[in-house]
């Protein structure tokens, strides 16, 4: 028997119950009231279970005392209680948006504060509360309705968060206390596990690991399903692995040149996942979406989901979807948006959803400098497979682009700097939207918006600029130190030497491969144009184009595929 302590059981872990041939004993602490524990569980806090509720609004007995607000009120409660000042007194909780049932009600004192929570079930639980004089909750008290359990916690204020630092147990007239209510749980965990036998492992899910006899583990969220996709992957002697297309347009190259790299390989195993257009982000629209590969995607098979696309609502969706079917699912990774610009500022994006995303993904494949940048934001990855800089497909020969003290730029115009501080000779081809665009500055000339496969016979000669930074936006830089730009493989493919950042994530790769210039900001760009001969520009031209072949051919994606399948044939991966 596996023992898994747990603050609640998720879906998670009984699918995980659902599958694995061995029977589990759930040990829970959640102190939820709607919480409804199983037959294989126990929770320490089972007296405070929410049981058939008897309390209708109607019949609460000081309800006369006081004039019940039908006001919209913020929050998840429906009733607010107006002393005759027109105070709130009360804050009443139903059980659901259409029982006339009471969950619980907060009562407020004259200052504001709430002084008591009362919970309606069969036990008559209460939790009650008391403050300092700075309406800081000193301690939290649980109690049956008989008296015969009682549980005080004890609390301080620091840095502007409530910090646990003491708990009390009051059961049969004897009192125990402890430095904090984990020492109290950690020793009922250690109890209730002594009691069981035939214990082969006990797995701490999300809960601190035990110092115990038997095997033990700390599995954090997802990991499970994680290591029951991948044991049906290891067992599936035919896995397909699935790449996420995209429509054929020119801004989404990147990623159908990792579909076409990918299927290149072996079609009959590397096969192309679509969906319809336009993208509706409905639910229904995405289980019909869906429901097109129920029949031809398999447990033990593999989903490469190329992100970002379209919302992490959908992709959240998918993620769900795989999972429930033992269906690995791998991100490879574009773009960022929680690093690349200001979300606050986008509407229909959710921070919060996004890092779920990312977190829930089997295995992640992406730059490396993105790692620690996600890192800030709280995002922890596992099974991390680091990418080369993008592939950028091109059927027709690759030549070393010829010398000449000129720099072009391919991209958006919204991404580049000053555009009246540029002292050197620069072609600019902007995005389509941009070619229109009239530059009253005699060292640029507009090149137009010119087809992404087309690009690499334009670019023939001089320099290619990687530069992203706008005066009105401090992501643009930074993302530099993250991000491989898609424009260094297009240069790599024209034969171009490059010009980058010296802090750009690019930069080392540059000088390693000795295809281009490194300087710390654009001022030092025209009298470096100078410094280099001709010689030693056509050196770096050489490198680029030998470079850029490989680029050409898929090299990334066959190489990072190929990494993904030594990951997954590891059997070190599972070991449960």
């Amino acid at each position: 028997m596996k023992v898994i302590i747990t603050e609640r059981v998720t879906s998670e872990l009984l699918h995980f119950e659902s599958i694995i041939n061995e029977s589990i004993l759930f040990i829970s602490w959640t102190s939820t009231i709607a919480y409804q524990t199983r037959a294989n569980e126990i929770n320490l806090f089972s007296f405070m279970r929410h049981q058939e509720n008897k309390n209708l609004l109607s019949t609460l007995e000081w309800l006369s005392h006081f004039v019940l607000n039908y006001r919209s009120v913020s929050g998840s409660h429906q009733f607010e209680i107006q002393n005759e000042l027109g105070g709130i007194s009360a804050k009443v909780y139903m059980a659901s948006s259409t029982s006339h049932q009471v969950e619980h009600i907060d009562t407020f004192d004259k200052n504001d504060n709430r002084v008591e929570m009362q919970l309606y079930d069969k036990h008559s639980t209460r939790q009650m509360f008391t403050y300092d004089e700075n309406g800081t909750p000193v301690t939290s008290k649980f109690s049956s309705h008989d008296g015969t359990i009682q549980i005080t916690f004890y609390w301080i204020s620091q840095n502007r968060k409530l910090e646990n630092v003491g708990m009390s147990l009051q059961q049969e007239n004897h009192e125990q206390f402890y430095n904090s209510y984990w020492d109290w749980q950690i020793e009922q965990f250690k109890l209730l596990i002594g009691d069981c036998l035939n214990v082969s492992e006990v797995i701490s899910y999300e809960a601190p690991l035990l110092s115990l006899d038997v095997p033990t583990k700390r599995i954090t969220k997802n990991e499970l399903e994680k290591i029951l996709s991948i044991s049906s992957y290891q067992q599936n002697k035919k896995s397909n692995f699935w790449i996420v297309d995209f429509d054929h347009q020119n801004h989404w190259k990147p990623r159908t040149d990792i579909v076409k790299a990918a299927t290149s390989i072996d079609n009959r195993i590397f096969k192309k996942m679509s969906f319809s257009s336009p993208y509706i982000d409905e639910e229904d629209w995405i289980r019909n979406q869906l429901k097109n590969y129920e029949s031809l995607i398999f447990p033990g098979d593999v989903i490469i989901w190329q992100y970002p696309k379209y919302s992490p609502k959908l992709e959240l969706a998918v993620i769900k979807w795989a999972k429930k079917r033992n269906i690995l699912i791998v991100a490879l990774v574009h773009d960022v948006t929680m690093i690349r610009t200001d979300t606050n500022k986008l509407k229909k994006y959710n921070l919060e959803t996004d890092k779920e995303v990312l977190q829930s993904f089997d295995v992640v494949m992406l730059p490396l400098h993105f790692i620690n940048a996600l890192k800030d934001f709280g995002v922890n990855l596992n099974n991390i497979i680091e990418i080369a800089p993008y592939d950028f497909l091109y059927n027709q020969v690759i030549t070393p682009a010829s010398y000449q003290k000129l720099v072009v730029y391919a991209g958006s115009l919204a991404k580049f700097p000053n555009l009246d501080q540029i002292d050197f000779d620069l072609i600019i081809y902007g995005e389509k939207n941009f070619s229109s665009v009239v530059f009253d500055q005699p060292h640029i000339k507009n090149g137009g918006f010119v087809e992404a496969t087309d690009l690499p016979a334009k670019l023939s000669s001089g320099y290619g600029l990687i530069w992203d930074e706008a005066d009105n936006d401090p992501y643009l830089q930074q993302y530099t130190q993250w991000n491989w730009p898609y424009k260094f493989s297009l240069y790599m493919v024209s034969g171009l030497p490059v010009v980058a950042w010296r802090e750009s994530a690019i930069a080392d790769i540059i000088m390693q491969k000795n295809v281009g210039v490194v300087i710390s900001k654009l001022s030092e760009l025209r009298d470096m144009l100078d410094s280099i001969s001709e010689e030693r520009y056509q050196q770096m031209a050489n490198n680029a184009a030998n470079f850029g072949k490989q680029l050409a051919m898929g090299a990334t994606t066959k190489q990072t595929l190929s990494d993904l399948k030594i990951l997954l044939d590891n059997k070190q991966l599972i070991n449960l």
